[in-house]
This record gives C-alpha cells, sequence and structure tokens, in this order.
C-alpha cells in the first residue's frame, strides 16, 4: 500500500465517522484546543521526508491523516460555532407572514440593594453592542431581527442578580431580505458586574468604560471583538477563547495591565506593554497602579490589538 493511498483514505474514513458522531450524538469537546494540533502535520510532515524506510512513512503518513481529518472537523466546529443552537433555512417570500423582523425590547428594573450583578449571554451569528445604561434599569436589550427570539430570565438572591439572555433559534433566510440579528444592551454602572459571552460568527462591540467589571468571560467562533474597559474596578480578569476572530482592546492608561496569550498563528500589537516573558506582558505602571486589569487569551488564528486610552478620551 502507498503511503498517499492510506493518508487519503484515512482522511475520508476519519472524517466520515466523526460527522456521523456528531449528527447521532452531539458531540461536544473543546474544538478550540483541538483545532490547535494542526503545527503536527508540519512535523509529520518532515519526518516523511526524512525517514526512508517505507513501513515507516506509511505509519506517519496514516496519522497525519487522521490528525489533518480532526483539525478540519475542529476548524469548521468552532467556525460554525453557532449552529449549537436550532438552526433553520427560511426561504422568503410574500406568504411567510409568522417570520417578521422587529424591533423587541427587554428590561429588568434596578433595585438600590442590588449589589452585585452576572450576566450571561448566548447567541449565534449577529452584531452586539453595549453601553452604560440609566440608574432606571438594571439592565436593557432591544433586538432587531425575528420577533421575541430572545429569551431573558433574572433570579435575584439577596443583593445579587442573576440574568440569562438567551437566543431561541438561529434562522439562515434566503430572498428578499438579508440575515439580520443585531442586540444593543446597556448595564447599569452600580453593581459589580460578571459578564459571559457565548457567541458564534459575530460582531461585538462593548463600551464598558463606565461600568464596573469584575469578570469578562468570551467564548467566539468567528468573530470581530471590540472592548473598551475603564477604570472603575479595583480589579478585573478578562478572558477571551476564540477561533478565527480580530481582538481589539482598549484600557486606560492609569490602569495596570497583564497579558497573558496562547495562540497559534497570531498578529500581536501590545501599544505601551512590556514583554516580561514568552506570550507575557505587562504595563510600566502594574506594580504600582492601583487598579489592575487581568487579561488572558486563547485564540486559534487572531489578530489581536490592546491600546491604552488616556482618562480623558
Amino acid at each position: 500500500m502507498k503511503a498517499k493511498h492510506l493518508f487519503w483514505g484515512l482522511l475520508f474514513i476519519s472524517l466520515g465517522i466523526l460527522v456521523l458522531i456528531n449528527n447521532f450524538s452531539g458531540l461536544q469537546w473543546n474544538w478550540i484546543d483541538l483545532w490547535k494540533l494542526w503545527p503536527l502535520l508540519f512535523i509529520l510532515w518532515g519526518l516523511g521526508i526524512m525517514v526512508k524506510n517505507n513501513s515507516w512513512k506509511i505509519l506517519i503518513a496514516g496519522i497525519a491523516g487522521i490528525i489533518f481529518a480532526i483539525t478540519l472537523f475542529a476548524s469548521f466546529k468552532t467556525i460554525v460555532h453557532l449552529t449549537t443552537g436550532d438552526f433553520n433555512v427560511v426561504f422568503d417570500n410574500d406568504s411567510d407572514s409568522d417570520y417578521k423582523y422587529d424591533l423587541t425590547e427587554y428590561a429588568e428594573p434596578y433595585k438600590d440593594n442590588i449589589k452585585a450583578a452576572v450576566f450571561h449571554f448566548k447567541a449565534g451569528a449577529g452584531t452586539f453592542t453595549s453601553a452604560t445604561d440609566s440608574a432606571s434599569n438594571l439592565f436593557y436589550a432591544h433586538t432587531e431581527g425575528a420577533k421575541n427570539n430572545y429569551e431573558l430570565n433574572t433570579k435575584l438572591i439577596g443583593d445579587q442578580a442573576d440574568i440569562q439572555m438567551k437566543m431561541k433559534e438561529t434562522r439562515f433566510r434566503f430572498g428578499k431580505h438579508s440575515i439580520r440579528n443585531r442586540v444593543e444592551m446597556y448595564f447599569n454602572p452600580t453593581p459589580l458586574w460578571d459578564l459571559n459571552f457565548d457567541v458564534g460568527a459575530a460582531s461585538v462591540d462593548l463600551d464598558l468604560t463606565k461600568v464596573k467589571v469584575r469578570n469578562l468571560n468570551v467564548g467566539m467562533g468567528a468573530a470581530s471583538f471590540k472592548v473598551n474597559l475603564g477604570n472603575t474596578a479595583e480589579r478585573s480578569n478578562v478572558n477571551i477563547e476564540s477561533g478565527v476572530s480580530s481582538v481589539e482592546l482598549n484600557i486606560p492608561e492609569s490602569t495596570g495591565c497583564e497579558i497573558i496569550t496562547d495562540g497559534a498563528l497570531n498578529s500581536k500589537d501590545f501599544e505601551g506593554f512590556t514583554k516580561i516573558s514568552s506570550d507575557h506582558y505587562r504595563t510600566e505602571n502594574f506594580d504600582k497602579a492601583q487598579n489592575k486589569i487581568f487579561i488572558n487569551i486563547d485564540s486559534g488564528v487572531s489578530s489581536i490589538k490592546i491600546k491604552r486610552y488616556s482618562n480623558e478620551w
């Protein structure tokens, strides 16, 4: 048997098995991590060139075929992360009266006893933005797209609120109307916030300069992510896991900041940071700053840009 025949044979067999398992069992895994196996292909390719023994060449080709199948499948699952929910295809026509684009509002009133709030947002493809709300609401959002396509649930436990906003289903629409899924969110500036975003192929732009952010956790597929953070919390933790993404963070100059990155092919632009070690960076004022931001980025193929702005910005 020739090495190339075994490579292609095991590639297609492995892909077929992964797709079948996914279709019938809802295969769950951290696909972003598995996607990072791709450098092994270069290692195996190099070994295949160096090894003269035909049996070893066949073995290396077989392993390479399986790894290539896993990385292909993992890349696909990461990029189309939005399909983890319900997935429908809608063909637009005049008789489609049950599916209308509309503006829907969601709100949770603010109560004086609320000191902390946890927010969970889960959606597929779309454009998601945020800003600071007035004191009347703890959380407010309006959506543009399928009418009432989100669920908003809130639990109040003592002085803490737990808010969950989830997209009911993902629809792809073909015809006269373009795909539309826009959500604009507003957060009250008084409580200390834990913000959790789980999105697919999305454009995310968060203005959190006046929001007290304790934790910001973001999971993305193929996305563009931008966030402006303020100097409002003593310690803010930012954790970003992404597939193929563009990431931009703006932080105040007066805040000390530490960055730890872990990624395969990342373009990094860290303005005003000093490199401590491999994938570890800090601002010069990190030790002396009263407020600190800790950023952890784990990404696939991404462009990562972190800028510092003056407090007057």
